[in-house]
């Protein structure tokens, strides 16, 4: 059986825009890759570990919601930050609320 190229043209979703865009940049460059991953997949559940500002969470969602998928979304962090990117506070967690809930649903 020959391979079949894969082709991201096959997935147009990748081309869209992120609704959802922070100063936290450091994941922003796979939201297409997220797109595309969540189009091929369909998935019926959807976790993403380790969330910060939520871009990528978001995107997951946006992808979801474009596609129409009957997929639960959940988010799972401490939003207390860490060595890496840092130590925050509760106010992460509230704007992304802030955004995600009107947008996504709670």
């Amino acid at each position: 059986m020959k391979p079949v190229p894969f082709n991201p043209l096959n997935y147009p979703l990748c081309l869209e825009k992120p609704q959802r865009l922070t100063d936290i940049n450091s994941w922003q460059e796979h939201i297409p890759f997220a797109f595309t991953i969540v189009q091929m997949l369909h998935p019926a559940v959807l976790v993403e570990l380790g969330t910060h500002k939520g871009d990528s969470y978001c995107a997951f969602c946006q992808a979801v919601q474009t596609l129409k998928l009957n997929c639960a979304c959940y988010a799972v962090d401490t939003w207390e930050g860490d060595e890496e990117s840092g130590l925050y506070g509760p106010d992460i967690l509230e704007e992304l609320r802030s955004y995600h809930d009107p947008v996504y649903g709670a």
